[in-house]
């Protein structure tokens, strides 16, 4: 269990740095990476799909789930489907709900059924991919995030746009069995249920949190780098990406933080472009594995696996 004093506020991004440089010396782990999968956009098995916004910024696959064989789960919501691909990177084929349901999020349980969250349901389906229940909201919310605890309940945003940003607690029917916690945007959850806040202003990032069940903080970031945790593995390591550290590149800055506080790993990792909310295309397994979604309209895309090496 993490120690719930343990506050780390990174006010600037000098001292990011400095934290750093004092713990490159005891780094403990280093990481290696592998070009897992890479495809081309398209509609075909085993293709992904992007495209240009309106405001010229691409778009594709919004979220993945990586479940506990370590098969890779991408939604490819603009086929509107979830491609499905194996530890070693083979395709082996798609889950496509009943359209036209938008799909926002996916995440497994521990016995690796699969929860979808769309547009005004969750669509459960086993390990099999046979569909075992949907759970119906009265109102529908087009931007949430799920996540399940390891007692099975679901974590979600309230459908209910009035209260966005509010955090739900439901059984495995759906229904509500906490009350709402006024914190924002995503979840994560591992053991004891985690919740990953975020704050903005108008224009700039002010806070990454990560909380206990009863809203207890217990770990934060906060600089004027761009920067945000973006999971938690088994052991309850906290990764936390900064974005541009080396402007020059076109690489982000991955740090590994212990419950202690102490940077155990810190490695570049590639350029996550699939979709503007990075958070959503980058994925910390139970292992301590990340992988990174990269890709775009006039490009193949690639998905990068990061792993811990002795």
């Amino acid at each position: 269990m993490l120690h719930h004093k343990i506050i780390w506020q990174f006010v600037v991004t000098s001292l990011i740095l400095t934290t750093i440089s004092c713990s490159v010396q005891k780094r403990q782990e280093r990481y290696r990476e592998r070009l897992l999968i890479e495809g081309n956009n398209g509609s075909g098995p085993g293709e992904l799909k992007w495209a240009i916004l309106a405001d010229g910024l691409p778009y594709g696959p919004s979220s993945f789930a990586i479940d506990n064989k370590a098969d890779v789960f991408v939604v490819d919501d603009l086929n509107d489907r979830i491609a499905k691909f194996d530890r070693d990177g083979k395709y082996i084929g798609s889950i496509m709900p009943i359209s036209p349901r938008q799909i926002n999020d996916i995440a497994f349980d521990t016995r690796d059924n699969l929860y979808i969250r769309l547009s005004k349901e969750i669509a459960v389906y086993d390990s099999n991919d046979v569909l075992k229940r949907m759970i119906k909201f009265k109102k529908g919310y087009s931007v949430v995030r799920i996540d399940i605890t390891v007692n099975g309940t679901i974590l979600t945003q309230d459908p209910d746009p009035s209260q966005h940003g509010h955090i739900l607690e439901l059984d495995t029917m759906g229904v509500v069995i906490s009350g709402k916690l006024d914190l924002l945007y995503f979840i994560e959850c591992r053991g004891e249920y985690f919740v990953r806040e975020w704050r903005s202003g108008t224009t700039t990032r002010q806070s990454d949190s990560i909380y206990d069940k009863h809203g207890r903080p217990i770990f934060s970031i906060r600089s004027l780098n761009y920067s945000e945790i973006i999971g938690i593995d088994s052991l309850l390591n906290t990764y936390i990406v900064l974005h541009n550290y080396e402007p020059k590149t076109s690489e982000n800055y991955l740090l590994k933080v212990n419950t202690g506080g102490k940077i155990i790993a810190h490695f570049n990792i590639k350029n996550s472009s699939g979709s503007a909310d990075v958070s959503r295309t980058m994925r910390v397994s139970n292992s301590g594995h990340v992988y990174v979604l990269d890709g775009g309209p006039t490009r193949k895309y690639q998905l990068w696996e990061y792993y811990p090496v002795k």
